[in-house]
């Protein structure tokens, strides 16, 4: 890849992140004082519907422009409820965390 895809591909992950924060992804939940409980298979199905609809704009980031993907993440953000999108976005931090402690292990 060249560094113009490449820095097209970093806008639209970053457009990702900021649309889930901004749609409620960092918030907390209903009831921060409940136990934490792991997600329903509602729940789950919920999530990978999000997935499916927000793939087509990350996968042809090379082919659209910053503006057209945005626009796309947010379409699919905005039908989506805030506890799928806040579900997501937590496990996106879980991953990253994960793999960060992961390289600090091996580094």
């Amino acid at each position: 890849m060249n560094d113009q895809t490449d820095r097209k591909v970093d806008t639209v992950l970053t457009s990702l992140i900021a649309a889930l924060v901004s749609f409620g992804g960092n918030s907390a939940g209903e009831n921060a004082d409940a136990p934490i409980t792991a997600p329903t298979n509602e729940n789950l199905s919920d999530v990978l519907r999000l997935i499916a609809r927000l793939t087509p704009p990350l996968e042809s980031a090379r082919g659209l422009s910053p503006e057209d993907a945005a626009r796309a993440i947010h379409g699919a953000l905005a039908e989506a409820t805030r506890d799928t999108v806040h579900l997501l976005f937590n496990t996106i931090l879980s991953i990253v965390r994960a793999s960060q402690r992961l390289r600090s292990r091996i580094c």
